[in-house]
């Protein structure tokens, strides 16, 4: 399944693209907030629309923010309206109706696994890279993602270590 965000980047039209997760399909509605990469940056989006498929290969949706739709099916009409009628992208106008509360600050926070403390002193399937990830953390300690990766590439890798189990990561607002 796909879902079509409206981000608030200047010089985007349309709404983007993403792939939804198995794990996250039953989550992802329209009217939602979801965490999505744009550029090399994970931002907050709003789901404006829901299809089966994309014509092409896209990135998957980080994660969803809320539990339920926070904007309902006039406010997203009016996003499409104001958007075309105005001739202005889909992510501004999205910000128009969404609560002000809405619009915080993201960021994640990862913690290792049994799995994963196991994996630091028993290394022997992991790459040098994923093993001085992994030294970063202590025992039961919480971090955020700032403190950890500091590349794109250090990035995917912790994504790949809470695919693989080893870490587990949460979205928290500042």
């Amino acid at each position: 399944m796909i879902a079509n965000v409206a981000v608030p980047v200047a010089g985007v039209d349309g709404a983007l693209s993403y792939a939804i997760p198995r794990a996250l399909e039953e989550k992802v509605a329209r009217g939602v907030r979801v965490l999505v990469p744009v550029m090399g940056r994970r931002l907050v989006g709003l789901v404006v629309s829901v299809s089966e498929k994309s014509a092409r290969e896209v990135k998957p949706i980080f994660d969803v923010l809320d539990d339920g739709p926070i904007v309902d099916e006039k406010q997203l009409a009016l996003i499409e309206f104001v958007s075309t009628y105005y001739a202005a992208d889909v992510g501004s106008c999205a910000r128009l109706v969404m609560p002000p509360d809405t619009e915080r600050v993201i960021e994640r926070r990862f913690r290792l696994t049994e799995l994963g403390e196991k994996s630091r002193v028993l290394s022997s399937d992991l790459t040098k890279h994923d093993v001085a990830l992994l030294e970063r953390f202590g025992p039961a300690e919480v971090l955020r993602e700032k403190r950890i990766a500091f590349t794109k590439s250090q990035r995917t890798r912790l994504d790949r270590l809470v695919e693989r189990g080893q870490a587990v990561g949460s979205i928290a607002g500042t």
